[in-house]
């Protein structure tokens, strides 16, 4: 399993933009993805809110629009997600930080 580096970094910001057409709440989680070009490499991201949707998560590296995979569990209490998964949407980094990216679910 790969570990996004930005899990343990706490960036402390938030934008203000909300494209959700659902209620997120902001979670202080892992979400571990599978994507279909590298089915067995699992990897873990840092979420920063979920809906019912999707989730928005920190990225050392972008991420494609269009880039499908599973979301597989919610750490650190292991939830079963299990539903499929494609980015939506990158933001660039600000002042050197992580991308932020939108997954919705499908």
């Amino acid at each position: 399993m790969l570990h996004d580096s930005l899990i343990p970094q706490d960036h402390g910001h938030e934008t203000t933009d909300d494209r959700r057409q659902s209620p997120r709440t902001a979670q202080r989680a892992e979400l571990v993805v599978r994507w279909h070009h590298a089915p067995d490499t699992p990897v873990r991201y840092r979420v920063l809110d979920v809906g019912d949707g999707g989730v928005r998560i920190l990225s050392a590296l972008p991420l494609l629009r269009g880039l499908s995979g599973t979301a597989i569990t919610l750490l650190p209490k292991g939830e079963p997600i299990n539903r499929p998964c494609s980015v939506s949407w990158a933001r660039p980094p600000a002042m050197r930080g992580p991308f932020e990216i939108g997954l919705n679910f499908t």
